[in-house]
């Protein structure tokens, strides 16, 4: 098939995925906001979104011998990726409409310009106002939403046996993989990068539109708190529910489920060669974890700056997706004042960092709006009072500390397994874990394969849990140390 071919597969995939998943996600999320249990509203936001901390890379691999029997259904193995799409375009979206700030358009205001219109008053501006108003979440969703489901890669590559699911990225990197000349893939990536900026443009107008006149709040900001609520439709409820738990299933369940049973008879196998597996799992967990860091701190700066513009070209890198940051990282490093460091370390962590640094602020943007402000500032006020110090540690530590190791944690998980960054922009010397999976995973699936994959996936939290406890035994018994949460301002004047 020819690149247009591909491309018109892909976009129509991603409209109809990204459709639908922002219209389930707007019902999802009205629906959980009236449910009266905060215990229940929290679970069922915690099932939407953990299909996103699932790797691709497992899932395609756990659904690759359902499409070999589909081989011969090009719409079976199209609605098979469909469905796996859909479910993490529906907990990016359900993501993404709790994170958008809540614009001072009400429908009071609407209601008035909608009279004023009648007395000769712009349609023009009323469509504005729809767009910094009700329709700005939605809006913003559904772009974000399709980036993401037009640049998948890895779970595309698992479930694609022999031309289905048709997608522009597993094309362009088996072209690159075949000895293509980069000039020539960066010339055929200017199509999909072109229709990627269509997607982002309008997202990102209306994020930048946000933050210059001061936001509002967002959903998840009262989303732990309880109170009053209505009563939702129970048919209504009962549906979504079910499409929840047909989604993790999907995502989570289905490779649980192939996968124990293959999972002790494994491990003697990786004994055998744990000098070599122990050796490939610290290398990558140390190019994951100091990706992660930097990541991190670039994301903070980033929120302290409180600059939009600046803060919108620092993400777009890594908003390209990992296919076009790698390949253009990768002719950026054979420049001739940097292709003296080409084969070294420096191009895969500058690949990975750039690539979560979007991920990274997001994720001190969820900490800002988890963290009261408030009990934070307290708690550090109290830990300066002589006598109260002991009992503040244990609080700071769970206000502060573990959330900044879960975050570590997280990112260091999706840098594990990232295939594509690790693929095009490692050392010779080096190979991360992820693509000797990725390569194994095409040819056949075994008990060591299935036991190398688990250890893969516990490595980054069992990295981190070392690392906590390091922490925690270092700061937890001398004196707290006058450190907030440092993506956002303090409410008062540090002590």
């Amino acid at each position: 098939m020819t690149l247009t071919e591909v491309l018109v597969w892909s976009v129509g995939r991603t409209l109809l995925v990204s459709t639908v998943a922002v219209f389930l996600a707007g019902r999802l999320v009205q629906t959980m906001d009236l449910v009266a249990s905060v215990t229940l509203r929290r679970a069922w936001l915690a099932a939407i979104l953990l299909p996103l901390f699932v790797p691709d890379l497992i899932v395609g691999f756990s659904w690759r011998l359902t499409a070999q029997h589909l081989t011969n259904s090009m719409w079976g193995t199209e609605c098979l990726y469909a469905a796996v799409l859909l479910t993490r375009a529906c907990g990016a979206a359900v993501l993404v409409l709790m994170l958008v700030p809540q614009s001072a358009v009400t429908a009071e205001s609407l209601h008035s310009w909608r009279l004023l219109n009648g007395t000769g008053g712009s349609q023009r501006h009323l469509y504005r106002l729809l767009l910094m108003g009700p329709w700005r979440g939605p809006v913003v969703a559904w772009c974000l939403t399709a980036l993401v489901a037009f640049q998948d890669f890895e779970t595309a590559a698992m479930i694609q046996v022999d031309r289905h699911p048709v997608v522009w990225t597993v094309w362009m990197f088996d072209a690159h993989a075949g000895n293509q000349m980069l000039t020539y893939t960066l010339k055929l990536m200017i199509a999909p990068v072109v229709i990627q900026v269509v997607l982002l443009a309008p997202a990102m107008g209306l994020l930048l539109a946000s933050a210059g006149d001061g936001g509002g709040k967002t959903r998840l900001e009262d989303y732990g708190k309880g109170g009053a609520r209505r009563t939702s439709g129970m048919k209504l409820k009962a549906v979504l529910l079910i499409l929840t738990v047909v989604g993790v299933t999907i995502v989570v369940g289905w490779p649980v489920f192939v996968s124990v049973p293959e999972v002790l008879p494994g491990m003697p196998l990786l004994v055998d060669d744990v000098g070599s597996v122990f050796h490939q799992q610290l290398t990558t967990i140390g190019f994951s974890l100091a990706a992660a860091i930097l990541s991190t701190c670039g994301a903070v700066l980033l929120h302290r700056s409180e600059h939009p513009l600046l803060t919108a070209a620092c993400l777009l890198p890594g908003m390209a997706g990992s296919l076009v940051l790698s390949l253009l990282l990768l002719q950026t490093f054979q420049l001739p004042g940097l292709r003296m460091i080409w084969d070294s370390w420096l191009p895969l962590l500058a690949g990975q960092s750039l690539l979560m640094l979007p991920r990274a602020w997001i994720l001190v943007l969820v900490l800002d709006r988890f963290v009261s402000r408030e009990s934070l500032h307290s708690a550090r006020l109290m830990a300066a009072v002589p006598g109260y110090t002991r009992f503040m540690v244990p609080l700071l530590w769970r206000l502060v500390h573990v959330r900044w190791i879960a975050v570590c944690a997280i990112l260091c998980h999706w840098c594990t397994w990232d295939v594509t960054t690790g693929a095009v922009l490692r050392p010779v010397t080096i190979e991360p874990v992820v693509t000797r999976l990725y390569r194994e995973m095409h040819f056949s699936r075994t008990e060591s394969l299935t036991a190398l994959t688990l250890v893969t996936l516990l490595m980054p939290f069992f990295s981190t849990l070392l690392a906590a406890v390091a922490w925690r035994v270092s700061h937890g018994f001398g004196r707290v140390r006058s450190s907030g949460f440092p993506g956002s301002k303090s409410p008062a004047t540090d002590d």
